[in-house]
């Protein structure tokens, strides 16, 4: 806002103001005024006389004399007499020109007044009616703020008087209302003082509530002196007498200049506050201040120092104050600050009403509608004027801030991006409650909850309970350790623990903690980045199992190669007894005893062949012819012969089983491998029984579960399930069920050849055979043959030689 436009602002408010208190000026006309049935509203002043009382001794006998009646002076538009200890008083003519009598209203508009005495004439002499601030409210004959008398007025003319005595300033102005007229005077006097009141506690309310979020003083002194100067106007306007001590007489005369006061130093506050004045006009400041502490001291004074002293030193008060505000802001403007320009329009209402209402009291100026109503009006429009200056003041506030909030966002959007696109979680613990009072949005990702959902969780929760007790015995002995660092942070540890996600299920995390202490050393919150690492345990077992796998495939080619080089010589020794035994058996009678012992022979050399030829399907050193086969058959016929053999108490389930896969293999070797898992599964029911179920499929083997075998390339392969409800393995069992020889049988019961052979005949074929077992939960053997071109023809079924099941079980 620029100078110019300020200064012509108040120069027009001025001149306005002037105009308006020249037109209130009249003058006196006749001595008689005419109240017809007719009249609604007129103003007496111009129609009075006056006495003044020094020695305040008369009273209306002495006054109606011809003696004292001819002490009578016309106002001649004069309507307020300044302070004086006198009493005042005054007479009037009406006359009533019908033939019927009038009832009218005469008002005393000015509410601060301490005695008020109207006298009229009757039958039996004069009668009075008292009001003011030294008489109770209830003798008022009319509910309404100022004084207000019921006349009648018989036709004719009438004299009338009324006295006034007051502490304050003398007003002389009375006002004649007609019934309806003053009714709807009343009514819209009352609806005016309560939107007035409205408009103040909006303001105050409003001011209060930018305070609390903005934290400026200047909103807090803007609703104090808000405050103050609206019950200053109740007081003033008679409101307060009306409404809040009707029946105590002291407390008009106490609060009026102490509210007075209060809102001086409010505005000087506000002033202080608003304009910076410290930092720009630092010497003016001080002066400001004296006002201030002047104030407060004047305050406390009223409870003291009588009522005539005290108004007058508010209006002197009043009068200082209007021109130190006057003088700051103008300062200001010419400083170019761009608030004091709102400050000097919005103050320039309430400071020419401070100079009015001092000129008034004085008797400088006479009463009118302008005077009385500007308490009321200037100070709800500077609440007004001052509440759009703050708002522009906070509007200037945020333009100089928004170069240091640019200034900050930069470096907050780099933290923001690094928190909220990191996938690893940074957290803050209470070490109180162990609660998390912060968490990085990533928690959603690798959690599943939202950064809300996880605030409020106790660290516990989100840990199973292994986890929690290792977390904590960690979080204690981190606590301990981090003790010797007073004040300061210190890295705590590393810890590797499973956590729960929303959908309860466990994965691992890395977590690397701080933890922060206060002054005295005591830790009081735990700062940590959570790392999911689930991956990477899932690889670190994978890389175990694989090494596990490739150990045992290491030690079963060994054990192969063994086993191998000694079939291979003990082939050769069981030929040469066996040729040698079936020449001699040849040239010897069947009747011989000799004959049955060397038959022994050639069916012990019979049993070691097909032992041997066990070992060296395990060792894959026998020659087989691959052929493509449909597994189907092959398992449908073990079935057949199975059936026979197993307990009536175990049942077959083979529902589920694709009959045009077809695999390249031996058929005799596929007989062997199907044959000794049935025999192993119906020993491991046994006679308590079960269900054997088989099952074929097809298995399409990705590239991300290849990588996770030995020995199993991508591509299609044929499954083959076998599973029991026996009695199943413990782990150590499982270790060496491949080995061969190795069997949990009774001696005599088995060779420990049968699995190890299955293992052979499928490593030979390129396929894989897996087990899953738990003590008492059964066994799972999964068999992948790889499968076979489908253009092939399967070779028949009467071609295989079938194996006896007795040979090879484990």
């Amino acid at each position: 806002m620029s100078k110019g436009l300020t200064c012509y602002s108040i120069l027009y408010f001025i001149a306005g103001t002037m105009l308006m208190l020249c037109t209130g000026i009249v003058c006196s006309g006749s001595q008689v005024i005419q109240i017809t049935p007719q009249t609604d509203r007129k103003d007496l002043t111009p129609f009075l006389s006056v006495f003044r009382d020094d020695s305040q001794t008369l009273d209306i006998a002495d006054i109606v004399t011809p003696r004292d009646n001819v002490l009578f002076k016309p106002v001649n538009g004069q309507s307020s007499f300044g302070y004086s200890t006198a009493n005042f008083w005054f007479k009037f003519t009406a006359n009533n020109p019908s033939t019927k009598t009038i009832s009218w209203f005469l008002e005393y508009p000015y509410a601060v007044v301490d005695h008020f005495e109207f006298f009229h004439s009757g039958p039996e002499g004069f009668t009075s009616t008292k009001g003011g601030d030294l008489h109770p409210f209830s003798l008022r004959p009319v509910d309404y703020r100022t004084m207000v008398v019921p006349v009648t007025l018989p036709p004719g003319a009438h004299t009338f008087y009324f006295r006034i005595h007051s502490g304050g300033a003398i007003v002389s102005a009375v006002t004649a209302w007609g019934k309806s007229a003053f009714e709807h005077h009343r009514t819209l006097d009352l609806a005016l003082n309560w939107i007035y009141c409205g408009i103040m506690l909006a303001t105050i309310i409003y001011c209060l509530l930018i305070f609390v979020s903005l934290r400026q003083s200047a909103f807090l002194f803007l609703a104090f002196f808000v405050s103050a100067i609206t019950f200053f106007t109740l007081v003033h306007t008679g409101l307060a007498f009306q409404y809040l001590w009707p029946e105590s007489t002291k407390w008009a005369n106490l609060c009026h200049p102490l509210s007075g006061f209060a809102a001086i130093s409010g505005a000087v506050l506000f002033t202080r506050s608003f304009l910076h004045t410290k930092k720009h006009l630092p010497l003016f400041d001080t002066i400001l201040k004296t006002f201030i502490a002047g104030s407060v001291v004047l305050i406390f004074i009223s409870f003291f120092v009588p009522y005539p002293f005290m108004t007058r030193a508010l209006m002197v008060m009043a009068c200082l104050m209007g021109l130190a505000m006057t003088f700051s802001g103008i300062m200001l403007v010419f400083k170019q600050i761009r608030r004091a320009g709102f400050y000097l329009l919005a103050w320039s209402p309430f400071i020419v009403t401070i100079a009015l209402m001092v000129i008034k009291s004085f008797g400088l100026i006479r009463n009118n509608l302008f005077t009385d109503s500007m308490v009321p009006i200037s100070s709800a429009l500077v609440a007004i004027l001052l509440s759009f200056a703050l708002i522009d003041n906070v509007k200037i506030m945020i333009l100089e801030r928004e170069k240091f909030l640019k200034d900050i966002d930069n470096s907050e959007k780099m933290y923001r991006m690094l928190a909220e696109n990191v996938k690893d979680v940074i957290w803050r613990l209470d070490l109180k409650t162990m609660k998390l009072i912060y968490i990085t949005p990533s928690v959603e990702e690798m959690m599943g909850y939202t950064p809300k959902e996880a605030e409020g969780f106790i660290f516990k929760e989100m840990l199973p309970r292994n986890a929690g007790k290792n977390a904590w015995k960690a979080i204690q002995e981190g606590m301990q350790k981090s003790a010797s660092c007073t004040g300061e942070t210190r890295h705590a540890f590393t810890i590797e623990l499973e956590c729960y996600n929303k959908a309860r299920q466990i994965f691992w995390t890395e977590t690397t903690t701080t933890f922060v202490q206060d002054k005295q050393g005591n830790p009081i919150e735990m700062i940590g980045i959570t790392r999911d690492i689930t991956e990477r345990k899932k690889a670190e077992a994978e890389n175990r199992a694989l090494e596990i796998q490739l150990n045992q495939s290491r030690k079963m080619e060994a054990i192969g190669t063994l086993a191998g080089g000694i079939a291979h010589d003990m082939n050769n020794i069981i030929g040469a007894i066996l040729g040698y035994a079936e020449l001699s058996i040849n040239e010897t009678d069947r009747q011989t005893r000799m004959y049955h012992r060397l038959h022994r022979i050639i069916k012990g050399c019979d049993r070691a062949r097909d032992l041997v030829q066990g070992i060296l399907t395990f060792s894959r050193q026998d020659s087989r012819v691959l052929q493509t086969i449909a597994i189907y058959p092959v398992v449908n016929e073990v079935l057949k012969l199975i059936r026979v053999t197993l307990p009536s108490n175990i049942s077959i389930d083979d529902a589920s089983m694709d009959e045009t896969l077809m695999i390249k293999a031996d058929p005799t070797q596929v007989h062997q491998v199907i044959m000794n898992l049935c025999t192993n599964a119906g020993y491991a029911m046994g006679k308590k029984g079960g269900l054997l179920k088989i099952s074929i499929q097809r298995e399409i083997i990705q590239q991300e579960t290849a990588q996770k075998q030995i020995h199993l390339l991508p591509g299609s392969y044929v499954k083959l399930t076998v599973s029991d409800t026996g009695h199943g393995m413990p782990h150590e069992t499982m270790a060496h069920i491949f080995e061969p020889f190795f069997t949990t049988k009774p001696m005599g019961s088995g060779t420990g050849l049968g699995l190890a052979m299955v293992h052979g005949i499928m490593e030979e074929l390129g396929g894989k055979v897996h087990v899953l077992s738990e003590s008492g939960q059964g066994t799972l053997f999964t068999l992948f043959f790889p499968e076979a071109d489908m253009t092939s023809a399967p070779t028949p079924i009467n071609t295989w030689r079938r194996s006896d099941p007795r040979n090879f079980s484990e």
